[in-house]
Order: C-alpha cells, then structure tokens, then sequence
C-alpha cells in the first residue's frame, strides 16, 4: 500500500487490540525530510495552531490496512507547509 506523497511511515501501534479487541490501532506517518526541515523554520505561533500544518498525522482502524488509508486521508487533506525565505 502507498504512502501519500511527500509523508513517510513514522510508527504503528496495535498492542491494546491484544488486551482488547474492540480498541482501534493506529498509523502515524511524519513529513518527509526536506519538508519536516521547513517545518521546523516555521515560527511557534503557527505550529501551536490545531489549523495549521501538522508534522505528524494519525489514523486509526481495527486493522493496519485500515488505519494507513485514515492516516493518508488526513495527510491529503493537511495543509501544506509555507515556503520558508
């Protein structure tokens, strides 16, 4: 399965599915490198925003397949990272 362009996979993690079946896992994935760089540079008042662009998204779902199409939902949907001067 893809990953959206310009993220990469960062973690997943489904170990409450062994405790309790009925808790999603999930998947996060983080920019790519060039782009977690202008990330960075970005000034603290627009990374604090929950509008803003994120570094990392996460997906859940009952299942890793489940949970990587959520989290490349979220990172087609987020915006993109400014241009840094």
């Amino acid at each position: 399965m893809d990953i959206e362009a310009g993220w990469r996979f960062s973690s997943a993690d489904f170990s409450v599915l062994a405790n309790d079946g009925h808790l999603p896992g999930h998947v996060s994935l983080v920019r790519c490198p060039e782009e977690r760089r202008k990330w960075h540079l970005m000034g603290d008042e627009l990374k604090e925003d929950d509008e803003g662009p994120p570094l990392y998204v996460t997906g859940l779902g009952m299942t890793f397949e489940e949970a990587l199409v959520n989290a490349n939902l979220l990172a087609s949907h987020s915006l993109p990272i400014p241009e840094v001067d």
